[in-house]
């Protein structure tokens, strides 16, 4: 199994590269190799970082994409399979031959199934549990996987890296499998630990090694329960959040378990236009209340 998540565009609050690196923590996985940053990067936008050594010399360290490798103890049980990890930043440039790179090495290694774990900025409240959703190149997905049961993704619109080397693996006949991890889109932080709790919580049935997950579950809840003490009192977006309490809410009654792959990334500023617009009606309809939420 080649599990793939990179970071910027399709890695919302962190929570895909995070969760991932918590299985490589975890197994543990071992590195084995890296692409060349100087093929895949403007240095000028993903800039080198420079530190001092224990020595006194001067350091720079590039951007480093690399794969890790997780030898399964038990080849006779159906669906104990091996593991591969891609991790890194989503590249600049070269795309193409970045998705024929790690393809050959998916090839060399005879993956049998792809997992791409990403987040996006959704319209989604912090007030209720974090959703993932997913999909599946085909149903059956081979032995051992005849539990996961995903529907073909039904996404259109500006993509990512990780779509590239979906179609590229799938024109060698490997299938596929996308997590998506929902992030509130009016909470501007670097890391939402909810998220990769989530994502990961998901994907122990995919993984032939169960993780333990109680201190990531408790970093969760610390976040939740901080955000929540962030925003408290903050009338205009309580309002905005109650709305979609009840969006989310009502989706939830609606729908049978389903796992539709919703937009792989939505557009930021559409979302921040949405907000700001509720915020501007709410103010006119209040206007003696001068409070205005920072999102």
């Amino acid at each position: 199994m080649l599990i793939v998540a990179l970071s910027g565009w399709p890695d919302a609050a962190e929570g895909a590269t995070r969760a991932v690196q918590e299985i490589i923590r975890q197994l543990p996985a071992t590195k084995f190799a890296s692409l060349d940053a100087e093929e895949f990067f403007d240095f000028s936008r993903q800039r080198p970082i420079v530190s001092t050594a224990p020595d006194g010399n001067r350091r720079i360290a590039w951007q480093q994409n690399s794969f890790y490798y997780w030898r399964a103890a038990d080849h006779g049980h159906a669906g104990s399979r091996d593991i591969l990890i891609h991790t890194g930043a989503e590249p600049q440039t070269k795309w193409r031959t970045y998705a024929e790179a790690v393809v050959q090495l998916a090839l060399e290694c005879r993956a049998e199934l792809l997992l791409v774990v990403g987040a996006l900025l959704a319209q989604t409240p912090h007030t209720r549990p974090t959703k993932v959703a997913g999909s599946a190149s085909r149903l059956n997905l081979g032995p051992g996987l005849e539990h996961i049961r995903f529907h073909p993704p039904n996404y259109e619109g500006p993509s990512s890296m990780t779509s590239v080397l979906m179609e590229a693996l799938g024109k060698r006949g490997i299938p596929q499998v996308s997590l998506w991890g929902h992030c509130p889109h009016y909470v501007q932080v670097a890391y939402n630990p909810a998220v990769s709790h989530a994502l990961l919580r998901e994907m122990q049935s995919l993984l032939p090694k169960k993780l333990n997950l109680a201190r990531l579950g408790r970093e969760a809840e610390e976040f939740s329960v901080g955000l929540a003490r962030a925003l408290d009192g903050q009338k205009d977006l309580a309002a905005y959040v109650k709305r979609l309490e009840e969006e989310y809410d009502a989706e939830t009654r609606r729908s049978q378990p389903s796992t539709d792959q919703p937009a792989e990334q939505a557009d930021p500023a559409a979302l921040v236009r949405d907000l700001e617009e509720f915020l501007r009606q709410q103010r006119k309809q209040s206007p003696g209340d001068s409070g205005e939420a920072k999102a």
